[in-house]
């Protein structure tokens, strides 16, 4: 692969589905780096293009090197987002990937090891930005990161039925993929659902707020939007009522 520089996590049963069969990919913003220094962020724009000896200096190499033993000295940085999840479903809080875990597992009465079993997750940029950078032009002004998503794409064992986009990202993948909004509240200033192409397959996108916000699920917008494209979720908890 020419363009991805963080492998995405593909959970073990994510061909089985979520409902239905529907195959979910997790939309995720950014890598967050702590470190200001501007050298350093040249050393990892230039380490994640082959210069081995600066991806092996990061200070990120020490948590993929205990997550990964077998594989760190040859995927480096690469391992990045698989140990992100890893050491969340090892204890690690991060907040984000919690308040998404407490809701969907809610949602789908699955417990945290078993729902990100059924899913694949990928951040759609492919470096390190400053930390808490919500600026969407890191999504949009560089082509590296479309060229990587698709790249991301044909890795995957099967292409996803349904994407769950977090905050500004959704709005990068309508205009990417001219999108075509989806009315079924009688509200499309709400924008939270719309369908794309991807290689001739319909793909329906959720793009909801991003997790890290105060209340990411906008009361029962969320849920409302998720009921759209899980239908059957309802039902069958009616069935056991």
């Amino acid at each position: 692969m020419k363009h991805i520089v963080f492998e995405p996590f593909i959970g073990n049963s994510y061909k089985q589905g979520l409902q239905d069969g529907k195959l979910p990919l997790v939309l995720g913003h950014s890598h967050d780096c702590p470190h200001k220094d501007e050298l350093c962020f040249i050393n990892c724009t230039l380490s994640v293009n082959g210069c081995k000896e600066l991806i092996l200096d990061c200070p990120h190499m020490d948590e993929i090197q205990e997550t990964f033993p077998r594989d760190w000295k040859d995927k480096g940085l690469a391992l990045n987002t698989k140990c992100e999840i890893q050491r969340f479903l090892d204890g690690i809080e991060r907040k984000a990937y919690s308040k998404f875990s407490e809701f969907m597992c809610k949602y789908f009465n699955l417990s945290r090891e078993s729902f990100w079993n059924k899913i694949a997750f990928y951040n759609y940029v492919q470096y390190f930005l400053p930390q808490k950078s919500a600026d969407i032009s890191w999504i949009t002004k560089d082509k590296e990161n479309d060229l990587a998503f698709e790249e991301m794409l044909t890795g995957l064992p099967a292409l996803p039925d349904v994407i769950i986009a977090w905050g500004k990202v959704g709005k990068h993948l309508y205009d990417l993929y001219q999108g075509k909004y989806l009315d079924v509240m009688n509200n499309l200033d709400d924008k939270y659902l719309y369908t794309i192409a991807l290689r001739e397959k319909s793909c329906i996108v959720l793009n909801s707020c991003h997790p890290s916000a105060y209340d990411w699920t906008e009361g029962e917008k969320l849920i409302n939007y998720m009921n759209y494209v899980f239908p059957n979720i309802k039902s069958e908890s009616n069935e056991k009522e």
